[in-house]
């Protein structure tokens, strides 16, 4: 009777652990998923200006099972006439953990600057074939090749709901690619904070803060005859943390506000819809 009772318990623990296991493998998203966000601008004045749509939808690429994140920006229609904005971000990556990536295309239409750029890993992820069209400077069509891991910038949001959140005062490097620039991001997780949603109510989310700035070293500092740029350390987003991103702390790990600087004053972007998320959003109406 014993040994049946220690056989029970021993199995028992073992199917917990696995099932610990296969939930802490899984994506805190899926496929459906989609988060609207309103953009606020400050500066002399205080106006929601833009929007910001998120979807995820499960597709293949290269005949590889993927996760697609698309998100479309665009400035509201009574602003337009000032500065019209019409964006384009998406990214494909493998449907687990590690969020491997894919392909990421970036599609920029702002007053009369335009910009368009599309990089695709290579099969394990060692390089990149990279080409760069935009208004203001001639093309590029070369290969990236880093001796560390590269990730783009929409890949990063949400791979960092992948992590543990939990862990406040942690912080971790990830290398990032942005135009002609491979970047390195220092996220830090700063902390807990209750955050008020307007037309949602009050979430729990985790802070985190990003500090850009361009790699140090390069492994190869000339790409296929591409120099790369060397960005101003004193620029808009880089130095310390300028960037900060709050995420939910519920099994979504969704970012439902955002806030960086801009040239002239500062733009923040918060959540007002989501649906097809994986759990219950853990949301708190007003009273």
């Amino acid at each position: 009777m014993k040994t049946n009772l220690v056989k029970y318990i021993i199995a028992s623990l073992m199917l917990l652990t696995l099932y610990c296991y296969a939930d802490a493998q899984e994506l805190p998203f899926k496929g459906g998923e989609k988060l609207n966000y309103v953009v606020h601008y400050q500066w002399g004045i205080n106006a929601d200006l833009a929007g910001l749509e998120l979807t995820c939808t499960e597709e293949t690429f290269a005949g590889k099972p993927c996760l697609h994140v698309r998100g479309n920006a665009y400035t509201y229609r009574f602003w337009d006439s000032f500065y019209k904005i019409r964006d384009v971000y998406e990214c494909k990556f493998s449907p687990d953990v590690e969020m491997t990536p894919y392909m990421y295309h970036r599609d920029v239409n702002e007053g009369k600057y335009w910009s368009k750029n599309t990089y695709v890993w290579s099969g394990d992820g060692s390089s990149i074939k990279v080409d760069i069209t935009k208004s203001t400077k001639p093309p590029v069509d070369t290969t990236y090749r880093e001796d560390v891991s590269i990730r783009d910038m929409v890949n990063i949001i949400y791979y960092m709901r992948t992590r543990d959140l939990n862990a406040v005062g942690t912080s971790e490097v990830i290398t990032c690619v942005a135009d002609r620039d491979i970047l390195d991001l220092k996220i830090r997780i700063i902390g807990k904070e209750t955050v008020e949603l307007k037309g949602l109510g009050n979430v729990e989310t985790v802070k985190v803060g990003v500090a850009i700035s361009s790699r140090k070293q390069f492994s190869y500092v000339d790409h296929d005859g591409v120099q790369l740029d060397v960005q101003n350390p004193e620029g808009t987003f880089f130095g310390g943390e300028k960037v900060f991103i709050w995420y939910s702390l519920d099994g979504n790990k969704a970012p439902v506000l955002f806030a960086a600087p801009l040239k002239v004053g500062t733009f923040k972007g918060r959540l007002s819809s989501y649906e097809g998320n994986k759990y219950p959003f853990n949301v708190v109406a007003n009273d």
